[in-house]
């Protein structure tokens, strides 16, 4: 099968949007060049220019992508809820964890979109409509489950979205330091386990 004329613009601009996003979740919208994340990509500054324009409209696709990666949360979750047997406490943790490990496998994505949230004045009304959504179907998962008004975990689960988030973005270098002497590998799941006991005292 002959090779689609524009695979290797598709795939350098893949390439970018990555970069971009790693760039833009370690160092911010300020600290951030084209000419780095063209380096870490391995192209010229005038490639990613061409590619996306300004810096703030690669921002903005960063954006897009990291919502459209992060969108399959809610169908994550559901069928946790479905596929966990026990009771209300037990549902409640196989959620906290799922969450946890979602956020972990996407980390690139969410340490963007937490960066984002908290320091990015340019992403403001963007990310204040992501916080809003993952609110929305969070609560409006847990709350049949919990017998609470959906109104009511907004609060508590945003709280937990911070912990879970920040968390799910640590680095190796970061876990090798937490897990001390121990197997980091083992410690990336005492942080879920973590998580699951936070939930289950921060939303029963």
């Amino acid at each position: 099968m002959a090779r689609p004329r524009n695979a290797n613009a598709e795939e350098t601009k893949d390439r970018i949007l990555d970069a971009a996003i790693r760039r833009f979740g370690s160092e911010g919208l300020d600290g951030t060049s084209l000419r780095a994340i063209g380096g870490d990509a391995g192209v010229t500054f005038a490639t990613v220019h061409h590619y996306f324009g300004c810096k703030s409209k690669l921002y903005q696709r960063c954006l897009d992508a990291s919502y459209a990666e992060l969108g399959g949360l809610r169908a994550a979750l559901l069928e946790t809820l479905t596929s966990t047997e026990g009771g209300v406490e037990d549902k409640v943790a196989a959620l906290a964890k799922r969450a946890f490990r979602f956020a972990r496998d996407h980390a690139s994505h969410s340490r963007f979109l937490l960066r984002a949230t908290l320091y990015e004045k340019a992403a403001s009304e963007r990310t204040r409509d992501s916080q809003r959504r993952y609110l929305d179907v969070t609560s409006e998962v847990l709350a049949p489950v919990l017998g609470r008004p959906a109104q009511a975990l907004r609060v508590p689960l945003q709280g937990l979205m911070f912990l879970l988030t920040r968390m799910a973005v640590m680095g190796e270098d970061e876990l090798a330091i937490i897990a001390g002497a121990t197997d980091p590998q083992a410690t990336d799941e005492q942080l879920g386990d973590y998580v699951a006991s936070v939930a289950l005292k921060t939303l029963l």
